[in-house]
Order: C-alpha cells, then structure tokens, then sequence
C-alpha cells in the first residue's frame, strides 16, 4: 500500500518535474514520450490518488521503494494509448491470410510430422490484435489433430491484460468485423460480444516490458511470426535497435515480422528483409547466406488509390494512429451482395443466391465469394460452372480445405471418381476431422468395389460425428443433419459387412 501524504498536490506541474518524470520512463521502460501535457497529467492524477505530498516524493517513490515498480505499471496505463479494435489494418491482415501463413504452413507440413505454429504478440492491448490472429489461424486450417499452436500476447499494462482474458467488447471495438465472423465466434451479452472457447483457448496472455532483459521463448523454440505493431513509436533509435537484435534471436529464420504502417526499419537493421504484399509492408528473418535486399524508405500509400502514388514520411515527423476508415458506398454495396448471397443460399434460394454472388465476384474475386459461388451452384447442379469457381478458390488458397472438397464432390457427381478422390483426399490431409469429407471418400471406395477402404471411411465418419449436436444440419450435406448422416454411414457399414461376409 501507498502511503498517504498530509497534502493534495497541486495539479500543473513545472517543465523541470516533467522532463524527470519522461527522462525516468525512457530509462526505465525504454518509451520515449514527447507530450509533456499528457506526462503531466498522467503524474498528477497518481500524486493525487494515492495520496503524495509533491512530485519529488513520488518520483522518489518510484525509484527506490520495493514497490515502485508496479505502481510504474500504472503510471504507464496512463501514459500509454490503448485503443485498439479488431482486424486493425485490413492491408496486414490480408497479408497475414494470403502470404505469410500459407508459406508457413506449407513448409511446416512438409518438413515435421507433428507442426507446429507460434506468433507472440508484443503490445497487444486489450487482446485484439492476437485475437484477430486466431480467427485468422481458425479459417485457414483446421489444427486440431494436426497442429499445435500458441499465440502469446503481452503488454506492460497489467490492466488491459485483464480485460484481454475477459475477451468481451463492445461494438466500436469490432467495428472491423463482418456479420459472419461475429456471429460466427462471438456470443452476444447484452451490449457486449464475447468471443467463443474455440478462439479464446488459442490465446495466453502475461506482462512482458521490451525494455527487461527476458523475452518470451515459444513453448515450441523460437517464434514464427511476431507482431509488434504501434510499439516503435514510443521508442527512439538505439532502443529499437536493442529490441530487434532480440526479436533476431528468438524468432526462426523465415519467419515474419509486422509493425505498425508508419514504422520502418530503413537504415536500422539488415537482419529483417522487407517483403510488400499489395498496401502492405511486413518484414522477414532472413537466412543465412541469403541476399538481403535494401530496406525501402518509409512511405505511406494513398487510400483507395491502386498507383504507386507514395508520400514519404520524414523520420522526425510525430508517428500517428491509423485513421478509421470507412468502407466506401461503393465497398459497402459489394460487401451487402455477398452477405445476401449467403443469407439466400442459408435460405435454400439458391438461384436469386447466384445472382449476387455473381455480381459480387464481378467486382472482387475475393476467395470468400469463391468458394460461396461453388457452394452455390454446385447446389444447382450446375457442376461446370461450380468446379470453375472450386479450382480458382484451390489456385488462391491451396491450404483451405473447402476448395478441395468441393471439387471432390462436383466431380464425384460427374462421376469422375479419380479425380473426386483425389481432392477429397487432399481436403482430409488438411483436416483429418473433416466429417463429410470421410463419408463421400468412403462412398468413392464402395463404388469403387474398394470395400475395406470404404468401412475405414465410414467409421472415420462416426468417430468425427461423436458430440455434435444431432439435429445439426451438414452444409453441402444433401440435407442431411449430423443424426442422419450417422446413421447412413451405420447402414452402410452393416451393408459391407454383410457383403464381406457372403464373399
């Protein structure tokens, strides 16, 4: 506890005490502040709750008493920014979804037969940003017997660590989330909406100050992907290079690294080649003996321009938030046909859903509306047309297994099963626990008269099916729901059976 003091201090305080105050928090916790205002305001407000005489016995406080370091932390919380929202940098998140994990995933797959994945994420706030990477991770691949996966999110605010396991926020905080997504992992309670088990068991969280000689090792060894975004700015020069020459230590060759959109490592560093994918700049560990390409000057891009069109940011100019950016009309229209798209297709409207899906794919052949547009027409037994859009979603994202069953089972309904097993196959190596995927590689088997393949097949089925709701109804599924199903795969493994036993 605090001790009281006998009087209140008086709320300004002189530029000396300030400047003691700022000099204190770089030495101690390497941020390097420039508003004196918000330092001052930030001491003022500690002095007076917890009861201080003056600013001098409060700095002496946090200096020497056993104790000053946590009441640090909290002078930190309030010189800090902590505003975040999910999804914060779609150009980065797009990035992350598109390049890095399928990169990644691809060699991890190929070189251990039991992968892993780990990302830290230095900053995180109140959790969102790590989070956000779950979801991500959630939709590219299904990890359950396949993966391992520890996503570490830290921060020197001990508060909005709290609030980060909490994992419960208000709408402003996922202004950046589609309707899918948040009905999809999110519980709604009352005015909040609190993100399901499913993402939640994916995410730790603890405190950890870039400034302190221990970093967070991976359970798994090194990082693969470390995001620390917004934190560079606090930091001037030599103390940015401190903490990259840490994050090179503990993160593998190969892996990947963001930060914020106006933080640049030009001129710092060569241990971290710049990689652009579309708007978006993030660096990779490079190799050794790998060529190291010349970081690129900061610049900032143009919204909604697709030229090159680049202002450069001087290294002195004050670092910003990223602006909120609103979805224009025109994005918001194309994001309403695909979201009626799919509200038709859930209502069995298949053809008024092709339609939209159509006029969405027309403007962004985004690999949502892809494998929608797949779904859609393959439920209009227009299997050309749906195998079109399958093989484009596999081409864009050769890591989802949607893409591939798909294809899997507009084939099977033309009857090429060589080419249906095949990509059924394919869909079941990127998610063992692929129920659906198991019963219509097994129906290939018994057409194929492969019939110790196909009793595998169907009780692989099963065993997915065992504590899923019964009366769930199976997407691409014929109208089946998970009882009904489980009970086809029954009759035909009695069926075999009985035929396994007349031969």
């Amino acid at each position: 506890m605090i001790p009281p003091g006998e009087d209140k201090v008086k709320m300004g305080l002189s530029g000396s005490e300030v400047k003691l105050f700022r000099e204190y928090i770089y030495d101690s916790a390497g941020l390097q502040l420039n508003k004196d205002d918000r330092i001052a305001k930030a001491v003022a407000t500690r002095i007076t709750e917890q009861g201080f005489v003056n600013p001098y016995n409060y700095f002496k406080y946090l200096k020497y008493h056993p104790q000053g370091s946590v009441e640090l932390r909290n002078l930190l919380t309030l010189v800090t920014i902590n505003e975040s929202c999910f999804f914060r940098n779609e150009h980065q998140y797009k990035a992350l979804r598109e390049m890095v994990l399928p990169d990644l995933l691809c060699k991890k797959l190929q070189s251990s037969p039991r992968p892993s994945l780990s990302v830290w994420s230095a900053g995180c706030s109140s959790g969102e940003e790590p989070y956000s990477i779950a979801v991500e991770i959630l939709e590219k691949v299904n990890f359950s017997r396949q993966f391992d996966i520890e996503i570490l999110g830290t921060d020197v605010d001990k508060g909005v660590l709290k609030d980060a396991k909490k994992a419960s926020y208000n709408l402003w905080r996922l202004r950046n989330v589609s309707r899918i997504r948040l009905e999809k992992y999110f519980d709604r309670e009352g005015k909040k909406y609190t993100l399901k088990p499913s993402v939640r068991q994916l995410c730790s969280f603890d405190y950890n100050n870039l400034m302190d000689e221990h970093y967070p090792q991976s359970f798994f060894g090194k990082w693969d992907i470390i995001f620390c975004r917004n934190v560079f700015i606090y930091f001037n020069r030599e103390t940015i290079k401190k903490v990259l020459k840490r994050f090179a230590e503990i993160i593998n060759e190969g892996g990947y690294l963001f930060l914020g959109h106006s933080e640049s490592l030009y001129r710092i560093t060569g241990e971290f080649q710049p990689v652009q994918y579309g708007n978006a700049f993030i660096y990779k560990k490079t190799a050794e003996g790998e060529e190291v390409l010349p970081v690129p000057e900061p610049v900032e891009t143009v919204p909604g321009k697709e030229s090159q069109e680049v202002r450069v940011i001087s290294p002195d100019e004050e670092a910003r938030d990223e602006p909120l950016v609103e979805l224009e009309e025109k994005e918001k229209e194309e994001e309403d046909k695909f979201e009626k798209a799919y509200e038709l297709y859930i209502k069995e409207n298949y053809g008024e859903a092709g339609g939209f899906i159509e006029e969405h794919l027309e403007k962004t052949r985004d690999l949502e509306g892809l494998l929608l547009a797949a779904k859609i027409f393959t439920e209009q037994n227009k299997l050309d047309k749906a195998l079109e859009y399958a093989c484009e979603a596999v081409e864009k994202d050769y890591l989802n297994p949607s893409g591939y069953f798909i294809a899997g089972i507009i084939n099977q309904g033309k009857n090429d099963l060589d080419e249906a097993e095949k990509h059924l196959k394919k869909a079941l190596y990127l998610q063992s626990d692929f129920g659906l995927a198991h019963f219509r590689l097994a129906e290939i088997y018994e057409k194929k008269e492969q019939y110790d393949k196909a009793l595998v097949g169907y009780r692989n089925t099963l065993k997915v099916f065992e504590g899923m709701l019964e009366e769930e109804p199976l997407e691409l599924g014929g109208g089946f729901t998970v009882k009904a199903l489980s009970e086809l795969a029954r009759s035909r493994i009695r069926k075999l059976k009985d035929t396994a036993g007349k031969n």
